[in-house]
């Protein structure tokens, strides 16, 4: 049997989430939903798994990898979020007839407690309404002519898995809450799991005077203050910090969230700074810090050393392009070649803040080119990187409000002084400001910021003696 994940498209309900995560990585009792999807893979004897990617593509395989951790061999493949899914399969037919698993769409296979192993059935569900569906059969005839345009392969007996189609954040919230009630014991849990329902994760500190009432979860690197009372029912996802005399219970709070002093959350889902009810959909969203907020991660000593090498390379270069900026700008503004504009932009961390940058005028003088040639335009970036709020070398720099959309999809931001868009010059088109920036998102490493400076500069100079 070989299985075909479908992780495409993006369900309306999971942007109520906040999260610029795939849906196919939605903790469920925290652990993301393709977790399951994967140890059912296993279950079902299908080592082959073709993972097809769509929204969030990188993220997922990121995290799948090559499959290895679950014993499997994991392929990728790619279908633009508007395709029928089915599309993949038709491509060969033929190569699915030892059996086929075939999920699409944000659906939880729920473990049946009845069914023996051995015994298993074949599954056939579909809701074209919530674009899910899930096939489990071993009949190659019947699965070729599916894919050909036949009908749906027949079920046959009890299947092992019930499908929970997840249409809704109070679907999300249900399901989770009917996993952390105790059938989460039916899988591989994550953390340490006690008999009375409580599953706790690695280095969570938990003082002796928290309430702990079980069954409720908390996930990896937590920190629980004194006097507040976790359960029942509470699912506490990883990097999490839970302040004094809060109560917490029947609720989902997601990765990376601080909750505040003295509140008591019940039968909602937090997630940094928003509150989610999951009966109606109603969002708040608070602005205050000491209420619910994100929590950032620590930085690390890789991404320190960058910081710190590449203030010393902008020191430097400042130092040397100073003079001939001082120099020659002032021809090229007073001569209508260009000027220094001052624009909103997305900087590290994802503050806002005003910077300035070189705009020039149309159609392009010779002025100009020697200025951009010579890096010229890039020293207000490189004062900007040496007070941190750039990167030496990152992803292109956003403004707001134009790039806010695709500021807000993009699963991390590292902007620079210099970034792939130098290789594009004046005339970059707004789609590659997105490529570029999952480019290096894929690609970041010292390494690599050394390459795209140098590669930057040497493009720079080329294009400055273009007709």
């Amino acid at each position: 049997m070989k299985a075909v994940l479908h992780t495409g498209g993006r369900p309306g309900w999971v942007n109520l989430l906040g999260r610029h995560q795939p849906w196919a990585l939605l903790p469920l009792c925290n652990r993301p939903l393709l977790e399951y999807w994967l140890e059912c893979c296993v279950n079902l004897g299908a080592t082959e798994v073709c993972l097809v990617l769509g929204d969030g593509a990188e993220a997922v395989e990121h995290y799948a990898g090559d499959g290895q951790r679950w014993g499997l061999r994991i392929q990728y493949g790619f279908l633009r979020d508007e395709t029928d899914p089915a599309a993949y399969l038709r491509r060969n037919p033929a190569r699915w007839r030892d059996g086929l698993f075939f999920l699409s769409g944000p659906v939880f296979l729920r473990h049946t407690a009845d069914v023996r192993p051995g015994q298993e059935g074949d599954l056939v569900y579909a809701d074209p309404a919530a674009n899910v569906m899930a096939v489990i059969s071993r009949d190659g005839d019947a699965i070729e002519r599916w894919i050909r345009g036949g009908a749906l392969p027949p079920a046959r007996g009890a299947p092992s898995v019930e499908p929970l189609p997840l249409c809704s954040v109070g679907d999300y919230f249900a399901l989770n809450m009917r996993l952390a009630g105790g059938e989460i014991a039916r899988y591989v849990t994550p953390g340490y799991f006690a008999r009375d329902g409580s599953c706790v994760g690695y280095n969570v500190i938990i003082p002796a005077s928290a309430n702990l009432v079980p069954p409720l979860m908390i996930g990896n690197d937590c920190r629980i203050c004194p006097l507040t009372t976790i359960g029942p029912a509470a699912i506490i996802g990883n990097r999490i910090l839970v302040d004094r005399q809060s109560e917490l219970s029947a609720c989902v709070v997601l990765d990376n969230t601080y909750v505040g002093r003295n509140l008591e959350i019940r039968g909602k889902i937090a997630a940094g700074s928003r509150l989610i009810d999951p009966q109606d959909g109603a969002v708040m969203e608070f602005a205050d810090p000491w209420i619910l907020a994100g929590v950032r991660p620590a930085p690390r000593l890789k991404d320190f050393a960058r910081a710190v090498a590449g203030g010393l390379v902008a020191l430097a270069l400042a130092a040397v392009l100073a003079l001939p900026f001082a120099v020659l700008y002032p021809f090229v503004r007073g001569s209508g070649a260009g000027r220094l504009v001052r624009r909103k932009y997305h900087g590290r961390r994802g503050r806002l803040f005003v910077g300035s940058f070189f705009e020039p005028a149309l159609p392009l003088r010779r002025s100009a080119r020697l200025f951009h040639g010579l890096a010229l335009d890039a020293l207000p970036r490189l004062g900007d990187a040496l007070r941190g709020r750039l990167w030496l070398c990152g992803q292109p720099v956003l403004a707001s409000p134009e790039d806010d959309a695709l500021h807000a999809d993009l699963p991390e931001c590292w902007p620079g002084a210099f970034s792939y868009a130098d290789h594009h010059g004046f005339d970059m088109l707004p789609v590659m400001k997105s490529i570029d920036a999952l480019l290096y998102s894929r690609r970041r490493s010292p390494l690599e910021d050394l390459a795209l400076l140098a590669t930057a500069l040497h493009h720079r100079w080329q294009r400055m003696f273009k007709p």
